[in-house]
């Protein structure tokens, strides 16, 4: 038997290294535009729970400005909107670890990504829900009383307030939580993706 070929026969050649994959690019932008989210939403968050906190005083000093009446609801704080408000913290606090986990391509960052989506979008609902029954009592009670300056005022503005808010929240409370039901459920599903290198993304 012939020992051509062997590698002893070439001696300027080696082995060949094993291949390695170059390191996937995504789990760092996509995990550090979690914490950001998260960090701004609570921020959001703290800052409402400050305005509710206050907003007796605010109500009070309003209604000097609409002597002849206001809508009942704007001075009622609902235990719906304490929950709400609490239950949202929560979830930018689970989007915010997700996010760090990820940036450590921890494979748990998946699964704290899914249960942020699934959290935010019910506290998304929630939200919204208390945005439009808030909405509807203000405009019910601004037809029972078109002439107090209040309603004149409402009429004057129409909805550009509640347009820009529910904007806002659509930004921070929808669309986060939509792309990483799509991404981590459905594209990046293996510990693999996040931990190892077999793609580059």
């Amino acid at each position: 038997m012939s020992d051509a070929g062997r590698p002893e026969d070439f001696p300027g050649m080696s082995d060949p290294a094993p291949y390695e994959a170059p390191e996937q690019a995504w789990p760092k932008p996509v995990g550090v535009t979690s914490i950001v989210i998260g960090a701004v939403s609570l921020t959001c968050t703290a800052c409402g729970g400050a305005a509710l906190g206050l907003q007796v005083a605010f109500v009070a000093e309003m209604a000097k400005q609409f002597p002849d009446g206001m809508p009942p609801s704007m001075g009622a704080i609902e235990p719906l909107m304490i929950a709400q408000m609490v239950g949202g913290a929560l979830v930018n606090v689970v989007l915010v670890v997700a996010g760090a986990m990820l940036v450590m391509r921890k494979p748990v960052a998946r699964v704290l990504h899914l249960v942020y989506a699934g959290l935010g979008l019910i506290a998304f609902a929630t939200w919204i829900l208390l945005q439009v029954q808030a909405q509807v009592e203000i405009t019910e009670w601004c037809k029972q009383n078109p002439g107090t300056k209040f309603a004149q005022q409402q009429q004057a503005s129409g909805p550009i307030g509640l347009i820009i808010g529910l904007g806002l929240g659509v930004v921070l409370g929808l669309l986060w939580p939509l792309f990483c039901i799509v991404w981590f459920g459905a594209i990046k599903r293996r510990d693999a993706d996040i931990a190892g290198s077999d793609q580059p993304y």
